[in-house]
């Protein structure tokens, strides 16, 4: 098992394509360009398993390609580097494309749903082969030998009430990925529907989407996506050890509020509001104290938190700190409902990923199990577009500041509102 982790592309790689596609003859180049990708894209879909013939697999990558070339304005040039198998811990299969140069892709085999990618952030399976699992949002693992080692955190190993746990969790993601199957993108791969069909669709998507964003609410200082999107060092957005991604999502979303409506939500000590970051970890050792935890431990991970929980955590934390604390409302519910109306508010909502409270117990050095753990992001944008229904959310985790997440990994939400 390979351990080096996050390693960056080179930039040297990127300067030398640019220089041999600016010499010689155009043409000769570019249809050396066009062979290359089609001899790519051949070579990729007879050695994928995702469906069983290589001609279907090759519409699956062209679909790929396709989700890749819709985000290229903002993102740049990507182009499909390797193609991984993944399983979920209820036997469930997703296809894994890494991307160059930097950029993932996760593809239900069986919903035809895109349900996790990225373009700015490397694969947390890069670099790993063989045995990989996947247990959806932020639960990413290596079968070695009878355990299951996070690709991410590669200290950290899944112990069994946690193994039972993501099982369930995917057994319930399966059920929801079966309900809203991406139809038109099946129908694509089985040659029933053409390419052109898919565009259309997708501009209707998100044509429909732009249309229902609300214009009238109050202005916030800066958007979403300035405030959270940079957020990419620990330091920015209060990271910190011990299992506690509910708090550091906690902490990022009140000092959004903070910062983008000025309203004394957050005391100064805890927010550079000319960087318009976190200062460090200490709102979210703050918000573990008002959870009842002792900040100060190390080599431990604290108990997981869900919606209701972090709601009365945050709920606390304004009436003992903040200068005003009446316009505030939170709100939680099942699964993402009010997620949208919120993001189209100006209004972050928290997303924790599993569906059952999570477990009393803690891991890491005192015990229990990194599954029992409830996984938590902040969604500031979202796309319902043909591909899926996604929300664009901050991981918690440096490097990982700009996902794609769809609507089916979320288990509970939790919205903080001033109007």
């Amino acid at each position: 098992m390979k351990k080096t982790r996050f390693k960056k592309v080179a930039a040297a790689a990127l300067v030398v394509s640019v220089l041999i596609c600016a010499v010689g003859n155009t043409a000769s180049v570019n249809t050396d360009t066009e062979r290359e990708a089609s001899a790519r894209r051949t070579s990729a879909a007879r050695a994928m398993s995702a469906y069983e013939t290589v001609s279907k697999n090759e519409r699956l990558y062209d679909l790929t390609l396709e989700l890749i070339s819709d985000n290229s304005a903002e993102y740049g040039d990507r182009k499909i580097e390797k193609v991984k198998s993944l399983k979920d811990f209820d036997g469930n299969d997703y296809t894994l494309f890494e991307l160059a140069p930097t950029g993932y892709i996760i593809y239900s085999n069986h919903s035809g749903i895109f349900y996790e990618y990225s373009f700015s952030s490397i694969s947390p399976y890069y670099g790993y082969e063989g045995d990989l699992y996947y247990g959806s949002m932020k639960a990413y693992y290596q079968k070695v030998g009878n355990e299951f080692v996070s690709t991410v955190f590669p200290d950290e190993i899944l112990q069994r009430d946690g193994v039972d746990g993501l099982r369930e969790e995917c057994k319930i993601v399966n059920e929801r990925n079966t309900e809203t199957k991406a139809a038109y993108n099946l129908q694509y791969i089985e040659g029933d529907i053409s390419l052109d069909k898919i565009r259309a669709l997708n501009a209707a998507a998100c044509a429909k989407q732009s249309a229902t964003v609300m214009a009238s609410n109050p202005q916030p200082k800066i958007s979403m996506e300035n405030f959270f999107k940079p957020l990419d060092l620990k330091s920015e957005f209060g990271y910190r050890d011990g299992g506690v991604c509910g708090y550091i999502a906690a902490n990022m979303v009140l000092a959004y509020n903070d910062i983008a409506y000025e309203n004394g939500l957050v005391p100064d000590q805890y927010i550079d509001r000319t960087a318009m970051t976190l200062n460090g970890e200490t709102l979210t050792n703050k918000l573990l104290e008002y959870g009842g935890q002792d900040p100060t431990l190390t080599n431990y991970t604290y108990p997981g938190t869900d919606a209701n929980s972090m709601g009365d955590i945050v709920r606390a934390f304004i009436k003992g700190e903040s200068e005003i604390s009446l316009p505030w409302n939170i709100t939680t519910w099942w699964f993402a409902i009010n997620a949208n109306g919120a993001i189209d508010k100006n209004q972050p909502p928290i997303l924790f990923g599993n569906y059952n409270p999570p477990s009393a117990k803690s891991a890491g050095m005192n015990g229990g199990a990194r599954g029992a753990i409830n996984h938590a992001v902040v969604a500031y944008g979202r796309t319902s577009s043909f591909w899926s229904t996604a929300y664009r959310v901050h991981y918690g985790w440096g490097s990982y500041s700009d996902v794609n997440l769809s609507y089916n990994a979320i288990g509970t939400t939790m919205i903080l509102s001033y109007f």
